[in-house]
């Protein structure tokens, strides 16, 4: 088993973050608007909504 000063956190926290977006835009949901984070806004919305 690693020890804790041999793991990456924020590689570990990138690798997370990855996996629970794969997995939330599976079920039709956003991730970082889940978190918090400001959508962010494409020009197709302006247009084609």
């Amino acid at each position: 088993m690693a020890k804790k000063e041999e793991i990456d956190s924020k590689k570990y926290m990138e690798f997370l973050e990855s996996t629970l977006e794969q997995i939330t835009s599976s079920m039709d949901l956003d991730f970082d608007v889940m978190l918090g984070k400001p959508k962010q806004t494409g020009l197709d919305e302006f247009f084609w909504s």
